[in-house]
């Protein structure tokens, strides 16, 4: 009895009640956006060019560059509660970065541009399409009535 009481004891005083986590066991993802002072830094990193509406362009703005294969530009406008996202790519695919269901979906013509776009009643919130090689969209939390957001696609070039 007194050896199984012995062994019981080493057993559990060699159980380590503490996990330690060994870094080298993870692996991070590396941000792959590159912030930029300027759109001017963006457009150089990205080897490509944006016009912005000119409602943006006396914002405090948030300029990054995906630096992945297909790099796109993102600008952000960050005011009280609303987000404002625009984005330019070198591909042919939504690159809105929004995923969830609206009640609207449909296609509309701007400037001979066929426009997707999402939201719920007459308020959008979302805008994707293409030219000349390029995907474009724009997004925002608050959304667009239509007038105001056919405005702001005419002017993203």
């Amino acid at each position: 009895m007194k050896i199984f009481i012995l062994l019981l004891l080493i057993i559990l005083s060699s159980c380590n009640t503490t996990k330690e986590i060994n870094n080298s066991n993870f692996v991070m993802i590396a941000n792959p956006f590159v912030d930029c002072a300027s759109l001017k830094e963006a457009e150089e990193l990205a080897s490509f060019s944006i016009s912005l509406p000119k409602e943006l362009n006396n914002k405090d703005l948030i300029y990054r560059v995906l630096n992945t294969g297909d790099k796109m530009i993102e600008i952000i406008q960050l005011s009280d509660n609303e987000k404002i996202t625009i984005r330019k790519s070198k591909s042919t695919e939504d690159i809105s970065g929004v995923y969830k269901s609206f009640d609207v979906v449909k296609k509309i013509i701007v400037d001979d541009k066929e426009v997707l776009i999402k939201g719920e009643k007459d308020i959008f919130e979302v805008a994707v399409w293409i030219n000349n090689g390029f995907s474009y969209s724009i997004s925002s939390n608050d959304g667009f009535p239509l007038n105001e957001l056919q405005a702001l696609i005419k002017q993203i070039k």
